[in-house]
């Protein structure tokens, strides 16, 4: 896997994100993490923490071709499905005129 590639995607979905009046950062949130590398090193690795809706964005902007990504948008699809339907509330008239009293 090319982390190069995936870059192009996440900065994609932070286009898309900016785009629908969202911010970015409640949505992409960059950090280092140490990893440990040979004879008890540690380098500083970029990481980026998501939100299900930069998840979502991230699927969308990502090559169908792969089974993964194929996969990521066909959940997002039948989850999308599953949210419960909002039943109407019926609307209150506003009655003019004196408050009955009781």
């Amino acid at each position: 896997p090319n982390y190069r590639n995936f870059e192009q995607v996440i900065q994609k979905a932070k286009t898309a994100c900016f785009n629908s009046g969202q911010r970015i950062e409640d949505h992409f949130v960059g950090a280092d993490e140490m990893i440990e590398i040979g004879k008890g090193g540690q380098r500083a690795v970029p990481t980026v923490y998501l939100s299900r809706y930069a998840c979502y964005l991230i699927i969308q902007n990502a090559d169908p071709c792969k089974k993964k990504i194929a996969l990521g948008q066909t959940y997002f699809a039948v989850q999308s499905r599953r949210v419960p339907r909002v039943r109407r509330v019926p609307r209150v008239r506003a009655v003019r005129g004196p408050v009955p009293t009781l």
